[in-house]
């Protein structure tokens, strides 16, 4: 429940929606969201987890895709 609370908050969608579209600095999405950049640490700090199991995930197919 936790996840989809986080995505419920309007301001983290269109945070995600931006990063989506192409990677961006947070002064950047401070600038044109106009959000203060305390929050976005706080995403920054959620999403780690998952950003560390994706390259994880991603060096592991590289690997096999090295291997075939």
């Amino acid at each position: 429940m936790d996840t989809f609370a986080a995505l419920a908050e309007p301001t983290r969608r269109r945070i995600l929606e931006r990063l989506r579209a192409s990677e961006t600095s947070v002064g950047e999405l401070v600038s044109e969201l106009a959000v203060a950049q305390t929050p976005l640490r706080a995403l920054d700090d959620w999403l780690e987890p998952y950003r560390r199991q994706w390259a994880e995930s991603l060096d592991a197919l590289e690997r096999r895709l090295d291997e075939g």
